[in-house]
């Protein structure tokens, strides 16, 4: 057996215990407790599954390997698994109160006109009392709302530290659209993606050794792979909620046409303010569409990059001595997931651009309790 065999059948044998010989020594570089967890939860995963890596789902086969979506969502929550993440979790947690709030706000305001001014009975509804409690539910929101924007201002600077640029109105409006679950599992996924390849390219300046460099390209492409998929889900998504807008408009433009059809329409303020809220709500509809469908966009576009970094990382993940490539490859990835999100919003009506997102947010609202 010669020295190449020989070398190849102990790195071989290392990625059958699923660990390098230095992994334990590089974590103990890394500081940061979250990232720590992630780097060696996520190098497990890839040192575990190495031939999950190598072919797409489409290569295997469902009773080969009908595994392979359930692999990389975990490890999608592997890479969401962070304090951004839990900052996230806890910005929707806000969210879903606000809107509980709102609806029980609905269903008080549906009392008061029936309910007495006044009671002896102190636990009976009242118009005081509806009043009382309609207060406290906006004190309540809006206490949340504060809390919202201080985690949001939290995600922003911790995003901005990784390298992630995206405005802080971008950002805002990605957590409270319709499709924020997913972008954000795309945007938290990609932030991991960046932490983690710039670890690799810091350590693997000190460390060149080939086994370190094959294991650094298991860990990169478990990330990418998880990363395409997080943009899957995203797109997939996004044509599911733009497909529910458009179901919205046409509801807006039949109860136009619904209200035309009724004798006297045009003398009539109920029907003619009707009118308005729904044209009012097709031209709100299409914009908040349009902003969609440019995340959708940009997130296709990526995909040829994405693409061809997996098929450069899977033929340098057979190579042996590729330090330098690895490293080259870390530095143009990185620049690559910076687009991801360099997102501008598309030019909104002088008239809306006040109470734009506010209409956004009721609007998501409508389209979440849509069938």
């Amino acid at each position: 057996m010669n020295k190449i065999t020989s070398f190849l059948t102990a790195l071989s044998l290392s990625f059958v215990m699923g660990i390098s010989p230095s992994c334990h020594a590089l974590d103990l570089e890394i500081g940061n407790t979250d990232f720590k967890s992630l780097w060696r939860s996520i190098s497990e995963l890839s040192g575990s599954n190495d031939d999950a890596l190598l072919q797409d789902k489409s290569d295997y086969g469902w009773s080969l390997f009908n595994s392979y979506d359930s692999f990389f969502e975990k490890a999608i929550d592997i890479l969401t698994d962070k304090e951004s993440g839990r900052l996230v979790k806890k910005i929707y947690d806000c969210q879903k109160e606000i809107f509980k709030n709102n609806k029980k706000k609905e269903e008080l305001n549906a009392q008061y006109f029936a309910a007495e001014d006044s009671s002896w009975n102190p636990f009976a509804t009242t118009k005081k009392s509806i009043t009382a409690d309609v207060k406290k539910l906006d004190k309540k929101n809006e206490d949340l709302r504060q809390e919202i924007n201080r985690m949001r201002d939290q995600l922003h600077a911790s995003l901005n530290r990784h390298g992630i640029v995206i405005d802080r109105e971008q950002l805002d409006f990605l957590l409270s659209s319709v499709s924020g679950p997913t972008l954000s599992k795309m945007l938290l996924v990609t932030d991991s993606m960046k932490q983690i390849l710039n670890s690799i390219e810091v350590q693997m300046k000190d460390n060149a050794d080939n086994a370190v460099v094959k294991r650094y390209a298991s860990i990169y492409l478990v990330t990418i792979i998880a990363l395409r998929h997080a943009q899957d889900l995203a797109v997939e998504d996004l044509k599911q909620n733009c497909e529910k807008i458009d179901r919205l408009i046409d509801q807006a433009h039949q109860a136009i046409r619904d209200a035309k059809s009724i004798s006297g329409y045009n003398t009539d303020k109920v029907l003619l303010s009707n009118i308005k809220l729904n044209t009012r709500t097709v031209v709100i509809a299409k914009k908040y569409k349009e902003i969609l469908q440019n995340y959708q966009a940009l997130i296709l576009a990526e995909r040829p990059n994405i693409e061809r970094n997996i098929k450069v990382a899977r033929n340098m993940y057979h190579t042996v001595n590729v330090a330098s490539s690895l490293i080259s490859i870390v530095q143009k990835s990185s620049s690559d997931y910076n687009a991801l999100f360099k997102f501008t919003m598309p030019a909104v009506n002088e008239i809306y651009a006040s109470s734009l997102n506010r209409e956004f947010d009721k609007l998501s609202e409508r389209l979440n309790q849509m069938e």
